[in-house]
């Protein structure tokens, strides 16, 4: 009948503009885009974004099997995931799917985010399937320079010599620590997702939490130098010394989320310091207690470091008039013949020993002549 046909005409002319209104959006659209048909996958219609991909013309794959126009595909699973949904007649996605394709006349590896769906007609039957593809090669490329780049820091950082380690959020839950660090603490190698406050309890009234917070709180750094910290290790409190910097973590926005600590035990350092420092004043005592005139002049302006009371009464002067001071300008008079003997010292490093050796002295203001045993002695560093 007339109205039969009629409808048919309209209906026909909706499903052209229908198909025509696809067509466009295909073909604008921002993302690459196809419909395979058919069993073979013949390229019915491919946009910009496609072709640019494949780097082909609208001629070299339109009516032609995709697998024809660009071989590469089809070792490479691409067959399989168009087939399963060829056969189930259901969506399919893939995120990041590497593909090697030819471009410029070399396979080049791109990554895709691609959906596969399958086009109903109005009978409710599937020849067709529409592919959609977001090119993220450069997101990956990117997300794996950036793996490599925190791959080779986190080996640098655990094979560091020194202490290093992460603490995130408020209550400082350890979110890394290298092997430095680990033996730092003293305690088993099962630290990742401890509180610090919970391995190391011990460090309670040693200030150390308090800095922590403060960083954390405040996001300005903390550095401690020659810092005594007592640490558990095997059930017995240690005394060690440590130099230390808190500093603060920040995202993107700039709020921070945690705390870098790195640490170089210098305890070794410190007590070798000790040493020194004991051993020096057991020589300063030793000088002072010692019952004969010393001594201990520095550099080659012949600064007086050091003279003992003896001394001080044999040159008739006080620690006031004489410490700190250059020999010749507190006893000009003895300068003509002490200078070339100390001289002689610093240039050979050998002590000198003289024998009833004559001396000039201004003793109450006035000049005598004295004899004296004495020996220069250089002091090695």
């Amino acid at each position: 009948t007339v109205e039969d046909i009629t409808a048919q005409t309209i209906s026909r002319k909706k499903l052209e503009q229908s198909e025509n209104n696809l067509r466009l959006i295909i073909l604008q659209a921002p993302m690459a885009i196809a419909i395979l048909r058919g069993a073979d996958y013949v390229v019915e219609i491919a946009n910009k974004s496609a072709l640019d991909l494949w780097t082909k013309t609208e001629e070299e794959v339109h009516n032609i099997s995709v697998f024809e126009s660009i071989p590469e595909l089809e070792l490479q699973g691409v067959r399989e995931i168009l087939d399963k949904v060829r056969k189930t007649k259901k969506h399919f996605s893939t995120t990041e799917l590497p593909l090697k394709i030819m471009r410029f006349g070399a396979l080049e590896t791109v990554y895709m985010n691609f959906s596969y769906d399958p086009l109903f007609n109005e009978t409710g039957n599937s020849d067709k399937i529409m592919v959609l593809g977001y090119d993220v090669t450069a997101q990956v490329n990117a997300r794996k320079e950036i793996e490599k780049s925190e791959h080779d820091i986190r080996t640098i950082v655990e094979s560091a010599p020194f202490p290093i380690a992460v603490y995130k959020g408020s209550e400082m839950r350890i979110a890394f620590a290298n092997q430095s660090m680990i033996a730092a603490y003293g305690k088993e190698n099962i630290v990742i997702g401890k509180m610090y406050s919970e391995l190391l309890p011990e460090l309670e009234n040693q200030n150390i939490f308090e800095q922590l917070s403060e960083v954390y709180t405040t996001g300005i750094a903390f550095h401690a130098k020659n810092q005594r910290i007592e640490i558990v290790k095997d059930g017995i409190l240690e005394t060690f010394y440590y130099n230390y910097s808190f500093t603060p973590l920040r995202d993107l926005l700039g709020t921070v989320y945690g705390v870098i600590n790195t640490a170089a035990e210098v305890t070794e350092l410190i007590e070798a310091k000790k040493r020194i420092e004991e051993s020096e004043k057991r020589f300063r005592d030793s000088v002072h207690q010692a019952p004969v005139a010393i001594v201990i002049l520095r550099g080659e302006d012949n600064i007086v470091e050091m003279a003992n009371a003896p001394y001080l009464e044999l040159v008739d002067k006080t620690e006031s008039e004489f410490l700190l001071k250059p020999l010749f300008s507190s006893l000009p008079e003895v300068k003509e013949s002490v200078e070339p003997i100390l001289r002689g010292i610093y240039e050979t490093k050998k002590a000198f020993y003289g024998y009833e050796f004559p001396v000039t002295l201004n003793r109450s203001e006035k000049n005598e002549l004295y004899y004296f045993n004495f020996v220069y002695q250089p002091l090695l560093e």
